[in-house]
């Protein structure tokens, strides 16, 4: 039982340090918040986890329209 849990924790640290490397290797191009690319379906579709909390981070900064 103690094995099993080890090698779920395990398994989870590797997921999490290929995705921070593959963060690491590219800088991230900062997308431009506009009405288009503010749309949730927009948003979701950016596939780059970090571009993607970026361009959610500009949309909330934007006044809401009218």
């Amino acid at each position: 039982m103690k094995s099993k849990s080890l090698l779920i924790v395990l398994v989870i640290a590797a997921a999490i340090g290929v995705v921070v490397y593959q963060n690491m290797k590219r800088a991230p191009k900062p997308p431009q918040a506009s009405a288009a690319n503010c749309s949730q379906d927009a948003i979701l579709g950016v596939a780059n986890i970090v571009e993607r909390s970026i361009i959610s981070a500009q949309c909330a900064k934007q006044p809401p329209s009218k």
